[in-house]
């Protein structure tokens, strides 16, 4: 049996398990003609836990059809089997199309089966833990990506590649020419983790499908004395406590049933007193912390700047932090940890004034102007912060998904202790290696498609 024939099996098995959370299979794509066959650009299969049949969209300029249905579990499982045995797929109201590889396959390099919930993976959210498949990508051109969309009755799209990106849901550059299959757990979640200080952390599930009687969740975190706490969380309610008696600097929470399988988890560090937050991992700081990571000074991932760098200074710290860890940029505090505030010269000069969605947009133009490709930087990322009565601006640069990044013109950099430094030839050729494996590509075939 292939590995190919392998995942289909395990896909049929793991979506019959969980067939009776779902309520409807949500499928956006897009389709081409090419000569008199209809083949696939992208597909995304996602089940949903609620009953919304979602009005059919069809929009046709011709050569291209983008697409949006919403079908029901039964049909969508005779779909798959078409999908796997004829490499075709067929949806209610719709040109039967090809799919020129039906090799599904799954993310290789995950430590668990399941990805946890609230990832983000290639420009769409897992809201709920998931397992996810997905056919290797298809011998199909990119200049198709290029190409543009308009109809006197239909949205402009400049290119292809936005459409993917909007209509979809998807990351063009990352499931181009692919089938993706979602296959979401909707039985429970860990939702949400608060950190209202550093040795208190606030455990919040989402039930939605499972008795709270039959969940546990076990958890490892080390603390800055690098005292190990282990133990288990029996909930009574959603929501239940953790108490340390010292700081956290690592946590590992994992939600499991009591037969043992892996529901959803979270994990993660501090980093100079700060946590990176994400919409499942909330911090609750006050300037006290912010305060206790400056004083500590610059690290691997804090990175201060006294005053608004020069646009090569700042972007180069913003590519070592994407290509490393992730990190954060502290604008108002000086080398020697001195917080200065940010300067009213720097004020005029660059914002006018000091409105916090100005500055972002600020920084925004400038990492996108750049940057190559842009960091995954949002609104929760840049922000002013008052410290000792003195206003700084607080940049969290995360960990990039789409290694390797380049200041544009100039090259890659990585994060080397405090400082950061251009990327040498053989960590380049690491990154690229390990992405080729990822996606199933030779390096040559990595390096020619950027």
């Amino acid at each position: 049996m292939s590995n190919s024939e392998d995942y289909w099996s395990s896909f049929f098995k793991e979506f019959e398990r969980r067939k009776n959370q779902y309520s409807c299979v949500e499928v956006k794509g897009i389709i081409h003609l090419e000569g008199n066959t209809w083949k696939n650009v992208v597909t995304k299969f996602y089940p949903k836990p609620d009953l919304v049949y979602d009005k059919p969209i069809t929009y046709d300029y011709g050569k291209i059809i983008i697409f949006s249905r919403s079908i029901e579990v039964k049909e969508s499982i005779e779909v798959f089997k078409k999908l796997k045995n004829e490499k075709k797929i067929s949806l209610p109201e719709l040109k039967e199309y090809e799919a020129p590889t039906n090799d599904l396959t799954r993310d290789k390099f995950l430590r668990h089966e399941v990805f946890n919930s609230n990832k983000e993976l290639g420009g769409f959210v897992l809201e709920w833990p998931s397992i996810v498949y997905f056919t290797n990508t298809a011998n199909i051109s990119n200049s198709l990506l290029d190409e543009s969309l308009i109809s006197p009755d239909l949205p402009l799209y400049p290119s292809i590649k936005q459409a993917i990106n909007k209509d979809v849901g998807v990351d063009a550059n990352s499931w181009f020419g692919k089938i993706v299959i979602i296959v979401p757990d909707y039985r429970a979640r860990i939702k949400k983790l608060t950190f209202s200080s550093k040795s208190k952390i606030k455990v919040e599930l989402e039930v939605k499908q499972e008795n709270l009687e039959n969940l546990l969740c076990k958890y490892y975190c080390v603390s800055e004395k690098e005292k190990i706490y282990q133990n288990d969380i029996r909930f009574k309610n959603p929501e239940e406590d953790v108490i340390f008696e010292d700081e956290i600097n690592e946590f590992y929470f994992y939600l499991i049933t009591n037969q043992g399988e892996i529901i959803d988890y979270k994990e993660g560090t501090y980093e100079g007193s700060l946590l990176f937050p994400t919409p499942s991992i909330e911090i609750k700081s006050d300037p006290g912390d912010i305060k206790t990571m400056i004083e500590k000074g610059e690290n691997s991932h804090v990175e201060f700047k006294e005053i608004i760098p020069k646009i090569k200074e700042f972007v180069e710290s913003v590519i070592a932090f994407s290509n490393s860890e992730g990190g954060i940029i502290l604008i108002g505090v000086a080398d020697n940890c001195k917080i200065v505030g940010i300067q009213q010269e720097d004020i005029a000069t660059h914002f006018k004034s000091l409105n916090e969605q100005g500055v972002r947009q600020w920084f925004y133009n400038v990492i996108r102007d750049n940057c190559e490709p842009t960091p995954e930087i949002t609104d929760n990322d840049i922000k002013i912060i008052e410290v000792d009565g003195k206003k700084i601006v607080w940049i969290k640069v995360p960990a990039g998904e789409d290694k390797p990044y380049f200041v544009k013109g100039i090259g890659p950099y990585i994060r080397a202790g405090s400082s950061d430094r251009i990327m040498t030839r053989l960590e380049l050729e690491r990154i690229y290696n390990e992405k080729g494996k990822h996606e199933g590509k030779t390096l040559q075939e990595i390096i020619d498609r950027k």
